[in-house]
Parts: structure tokens; sequence; C-alpha cells
């Protein structure tokens, strides 16, 4: 219990920090995955995966130990495929596989690999920002490990670290989208432009726009186009 808050205050301290950059949070996944799997846990292998601007899963970072190899990895953007994770996902509730054998290793994408590097079980942990799942964490280990009650409400917490860092990383990628389309448009003075200098503002001022909608997509979650139509046609 004691080194497991140890752990805690470590991510916690590392995804407080500035994120202000693409170094800045990459070193932060980095201290996720790595402190997962360090001496002091039962992890062998730890994903960080990230929601993109169309909702799908990419691989943030991710670490293992040295017995552990990368050969036979599939890396692929996750979208609505079944699989553990997307289960994951879809309920917005860790699953847990205890026992990886031959009834349940069709159901991982990366089968090759988990056979090679002999892992015997898998948890994966959905991280959600404000209702919306933004990540995952899986996580993979060399024998079989129940995932106690203990163990779950740690990594739920480190799931929920991980989750507001995510959340305020899009959140600020939102705030200076929207800064600089305001830039944009009062520093334009378009009664001057010519037509054909009219056109060129009006397609950069759509990219804008156009970008500005991905981030907030990213951020607060992808409507649907049901919703999409109900919310506009009000």
């Amino acid at each position: 219990k004691k080194l497991q808050m140890k752990l805690l205050e470590d991510l916690s301290d590392a995804l407080v920090g500035s994120c202000n950059n693409k170094d800045d949070i990459q070193n932060a996944y980095r201290t996720v995955v790595k402190r997962l799997i360090s001496e002091n846990t039962a992890f062998e292998v730890c994903i960080l995966r990230v929601k993109n601007e169309n909702g799908s899963l990419k691989v943030g970072d991710k670490a293992k130990v040295d017995r552990v190899t990368w050969d036979e990895r599939l890396d692929e953007i996750r979208g609505n495929e079944s699989s553990f994770v997307e289960n994951a996902v879809r309920t917005k509730k860790p699953v847990i596989v205890t026992g990886i054998g031959k009834h349940n290793i069709k159901k991982f994408k990366s089968r090759n690999w988990i056979e090679l590097n002999k892992f015997k079980s898998f948890g994966c942990f959905p991280l959600i920002y404000k209702a919306e799942v933004v990540g995952t964490l899986s996580l993979y280990t060399g024998y079989e490990y129940e995932f106690h009650a203990g163990c779950r409400e740690f990594l739920e917490r480190v799931a929920s670290l991980t989750a507001a860092f995510i959340g305020r990383v899009n959140e600020l990628k939102a705030v200076r989208a929207v800064q600089e389309l305001d830039d944009f448009h009062q520093s334009t003075d378009l009664s001057q432009l010519s037509e054909e200098e009219l056109r060129r503002q009006l397609d950069i001022y759509q990219k804008h726009c156009g970008d500005i909608q991905r981030i907030l997509g990213e951020t607060f979650g992808h409507l649907h186009n049901d919703e999409k139509r109900k919310k506009f046609s009000q």
C-alpha cells in the first residue's frame, strides 16, 4: 500500500506539471508507462493509448521490462473493432483477463506477440475525463495475476490522473485554437482585400474553424451524426 501511494505521488507530480509543448506531454506519458513497470509492480508491459482527432486510439507511449521483445507487436490505430481494448472503451469499465490461453487469445490484436512473450494476464483501464473516454492503459503480466481489489483501485486512480492530464492538454489546445481564430479575425480588414485575397482568407478561416471543431471533438467528445442533426436543428 505504501509503495502504491508513493507511485501515485510521483505520477501526480509528473502530471500536474506543464503541458505547453510536445516534449512536456511526451515526458508525462513516458513517466506513466515507465513507473507502472517498475520493480514495485507486477507488470511487464504498459501501453498508453490516447484518442486522436478522429476518435480512434493511438499509442502515446509504451514501456517493457528487459525480457520482453516488441517483435510481432502490432501498434496500429484502434477503431471500433471487437477486442478487449475496444470493450473497455465502449463500456467505460476495466477489462481484466486472468489466464490468457487458447480460449481467449483470438480476442487480442497482437496475439503472436503475446504468445511469443508468454504473457498470462491482461488488464485494460479506460481513461475517462468529463464522462468521455480519452484513452486507455493496457498492462500485461508474465504470470496469472488476479488484479485484486487494491490493485484495481490503484490503477483506476492512475487512470484518473492520466485522463485529467490528457483532458487538460486537449482543453489547452481548444483555447489556443479559439484565440488564434479571434486574433486572425481582428487583424484582418476584409474591406481592403481583392476578391482573390478574400477567397484565400476565407479558405484560411474555414481551415481554422475545422481545426477548432476537431480539437473540441477531442476535448468534449465526438457527436454521432444523429446527435449532430438534432443539435444543429434546434
